[in-house]
């Protein structure tokens, strides 16, 4: 994450880097929060929240299904409460 807020800051640009447990409202809270902190707010989110597994979807297991709907359902929702 260091790399490509620096990369952002060679072009010139204000970026900020935060690790969150997109899963849990509280995780969506807090990465928000600490944005809006460092930036000064929130004009844009994107959500690129997700893990990747070389698996059909058909041959996942019921929780890894739930827990890839819980960190992208959360986190699309818990930010607006912040």
């Amino acid at each position: 994450m260091d790399r490509v807020v620096e990369e952002i800051a060679a072009r010139g640009a204000a970026g900020h880097a935060v690790a969150a447990d997109l899963a849990t409202a509280d995780g969506c809270r807090a990465a928000v929060e600490q944005g809006a902190a460092a930036l000064g707010g929130v004009d844009v989110l994107v959500n690129c929240a997700g893990a990747a597994q070389g698996a059909d979807v058909l041959g996942l297991p019921v929780e890894t299904i739930e827990e890839r709907w819980r960190s992208r359902a959360t986190a699309t929702c818990a930010w607006r409460s912040s």
